[in-house]
């Protein structure tokens, strides 16, 4: 039943995901104002991982199967066609970039509070936490290529699941998760810590920042104005990482600890976060000032065409 849902759910996720991330990129790039370039660069890196995220979830279409030893990954999408190793490496790809995308709305929740504070950016305390998320970017990402050059490139690995796959139509195996090899149990450690940490330190970041926007130093009508709707689309974009991310992951924690197969988890595990490409750049777009405003112009520039069209049409057929 669920394959036959996520035939249709996947494709359509991702070509809704392609149009929106596009448009959030071309709207980042040409239309963001100078005051907010820092803000402009963690969006864009946000929006250009999200896109890859997207990309990598369509064409691997993963399935978790956690109740196996070691567990499995088998590949329901597009490249199933592909050697194994392809579809492993893509893997990787899309829980790297699903990491990096998740810590840029924790980025963006700092630089807010920071800057909530109405004080320059403590350089010191900027830096500690870009280095610190680059310092699990770059772990993360070379546990990743480890893996994929123990448990993917071997040439009697590669024949292996040649073999394998073979006799399967509808999926292919492309790789297992092994937590008794120490890249795997390290990158499992953090994935499976951001899922539980970051959700909490947002929220309590977000209400600090309520705080200091309410209270007797805030700014001007205005600028408190557009703080308040650029702090709701936040809080929106963190309530739906957090239940996106943190449910499915517990989910599936408890399959693979207990053999129990939870046949939900192992689908979705990767279709869930998917949708917050979808989610975040509709958010972006319309809670950021600058690029809602835009995007009010595009709409009533469309509807001015399409009323000049629909009165030329009825004076033409009028006239006739």
């Amino acid at each position: 039943m669920y394959r036959e849902i996520l035939t249709v759910f996947d494709p359509l996720v991702f070509i809704v995901s392609l149009c929106f991330q596009s448009t959030l990129i071309y709207t980042i790039i040409r239309h963001s104002p100078k005051n907010i370039s820092t803000l402009k660069s963690i969006l864009l890196i946000n929006s250009c991982f999200q896109l890859v995220q997207s990309s990598m979830a369509f064409f691997s279409q993963v399935r978790y199967v956690s109740n196996l030893v070691p567990l499995e990954l088998w590949s329901y999408g597009p490249c199933r066609h592909f050697e194994a190793f392809i579809c492993y490496s893509t893997f990787h790809v899309l829980q790297t970039s699903s990491l990096i995308s998740a810590l840029t709305v924790f980025l963006t929740t700092f630089m807010k509070y920071q800057a909530a504070k109405h004080v320059h950016l403590s350089e010191k305390k900027t830096w500690v936490v870009v280095c610190t998320i680059l310092a699990i970017i770059l772990v993360s990402t070379g546990c990743a290529i480890s893996l994929v050059i123990m448990q993917a490139l071997p040439l009697e690995i590669r024949q292996k699941y040649i073999l394998i796959n073979q006799s399967l139509d509808e999926y292919s195996v492309i790789g297992i998760v092994d937590y008794s090899v120490l890249p795997s149990r390290i990158n499992a450690t953090i994935v499976n810590g951001l899922v539980i940490i970051l959700p909490i330190t947002c929220l309590l970041l977000r209400r600090k920042i309520l705080k200091l926007l309410t209270g007797p130093d805030r700014s001007s009508d205005a600028l408190h104005s557009q703080n308040r709707i650029f702090i709701q689309g936040l809080t929106l974009q963190i309530f739906c990482h957090t239940l996106v991310y943190v449910p499915i992951f517990v989910c599936s924690s408890i399959s693979l600890v207990t053999k129990t197969e939870y046949i939900f988890p192992q689908y979705f595990i990767f279709v869930l976060p998917h949708l917050t490409t979808v989610i975040d750049p509709a958010v972006t777009m319309y809670f950021v000032t600058p690029y809602r405003k835009k995007l009010i112009i595009w709409l009533r520039l469309k509807n001015n065409k399409m009323h000049s069209i629909a009165h030329s049409t009825f004076v033409v057929s009028v006239n006739q």
